[in-house]
């Protein structure tokens, strides 16, 4: 007989229990990360876009700002709390910082890059991040979800292969300029999901995402001087961006609330294949032949990654 605490409740089962019905319900807490992160890259896809069209109007640092306000409007009836107290705390500042950070060089990158390339470099945040879901956190990697990570960055540069920066007409400094500040943004993307996952083990999903959304507002408003006032179209595209954003935080953080951060990093590959998508159907950056090749690898990615949840090694799991 074993017992298993989980909230306020103590709880008697057999082994015979446990071995039966362990597995049943770690798979289904993976199935519903997995849901909750295809749902994050679908929107995050959104954003890319809204972003694009936004960034040639507006100011980046000034859209960045609006976008998480309108955003973290967006989610105070979920959250119920505003979690103003997390700012005592150094590593939620540092948290909310890198995420500022992140976010304004995205906006920049954005702005000039087209959204397959920006996205594209997503895939070494991709894998900073699985390696710090490996070293910081402890989390076990079979082969299967290691070829499933390793399927998903190939996947994903081979769809960004397609629009390559030599085709851009930029000069050699605005090119040097345009690939740091994506590799930026990603570096400090990657600190955010580890320091997201830190903060989900600590309090709901939509609390995460509301302090994140709050701390962004904070450190972008700096940025007030150099604002000009929107119009109310671009005000209503900024509400929609903020929706967006929520919607993609908050899927994010409910995925990493349930599954491991190795387990969901392949699910994010989706976002470039949808962010290649309504580029080319709204900005008619055409994507070439390699993002259906780059798509198959990635859903073979995806193939492998749910195998890894069925036939991977059992783990005890309390509750």
């Amino acid at each position: 007989m074993r017992c298993y605490i989980g909230t306020g409740v103590v709880s008697v089962v057999s082994e015979e229990v446990l071995v039966m019905s362990a597995f049943d319900f770690k798979k289904s807490l993976y199935f519903r990360g997995a849901m909750w992160r295809v749902f994050s890259s679908l929107s995050f896809a959104c954003v890319n876009v809204l972003l694009k069209k936004l960034g040639q109007e507006v100011y980046v640092l000034e859209i960045v700002c609006l976008q998480f306000l309108f955003g973290f409007l967006f989610m105070l009836p979920i959250a119920r709390t505003v979690p103003i107290h997390l700012f005592k705390n150094k590593a939620c500042v540092a948290i909310g910082l890198c995420a500022s950070i992140s976010l304004a060089a995205w906006g920049y990158s954005m702005k000039n890059i087209p959204v397959v390339n920006v996205v594209s470099f997503g895939f070494l945040g991709s894998i900073f991040t699985a390696m710090g879901g490996i070293f910081i956190f402890k989390e076990r990697v079979n082969w299967l979800r290691a070829s499933s990570i390793v399927l998903g960055i190939i996947g994903g540069a081979i769809v960004a292969h397609g629009q390559c920066l030599e085709n851009i007409d930029f000069s050699v400094e605005q090119k040097a300029a345009y690939i740091l500040l994506p590799l930026i943004s990603v570096s400090f993307f990657s600190a955010l999901s580890l320091g997201s996952k830190y903060l989900v083990q600590k309090m709901p999903p939509s609390h995460t995402t509301a302090f994140i959304m709050m701390s962004i507002c904070v450190f972008s408003s700096l940025s007030l001087p150099f604002w000009s006032v929107p119009t109310m179209t671009q005000v209503g595209w900024l509400v929609f961006l903020g929706i967006f954003t929520a919607c993609a935080y908050e899927g994010a953080n409910r995925a990493l609330h349930v599954a491991d951060v190795t387990f969901l990093m392949p699910l994010g590959s989706i976002r470039v294949v949808a962010s290649a998508l309504l580029g080319f159907l709204l900005f008619s950056e055409v994507p070439s032949v390699l993002v259906g090749i780059g798509s198959f690898v990635i859903l073979t990615a995806v193939f492998l990654l749910s195998a890894s949840v069925k036939y991977g090694k059992r783990e005890k799991v309390i509750i």
